[in-house]
């Protein structure tokens, strides 16, 4: 399947501790994609086929980046 970048900028440990990123992580590994977990933009590899971003406010570097690259966000 797809390489999903799962963008959201927060501490990690809330990323398991928090249900709704829990869940949406879940549901992206459930659907047979490769999830990479980034909470820095820096972070951001520049290989994968899709971004997905929580909190418009922290988005604007990696939908640039991914606008850049081609790949939807």
């Amino acid at each position: 399947m797809a390489r999903i970048v799962f963008y959201c900028h927060a501490k990690r440990e809330l990323l398991d501790s928090v249900e709704f990123y829990r869940q949406d992580i879940a549901a992206l590994r459930e659907l047979g994609h490769d999830v990479v977990v980034c909470t820095r933009w820096r972070e951001i590899p520049w290989r994968f086929d899709a971004l997905y971003v929580w909190w418009w406010t922290h988005a604007l570097p990696p939908v640039l980046l991914a606008r850049l690259l081609g790949r939807p966000a």
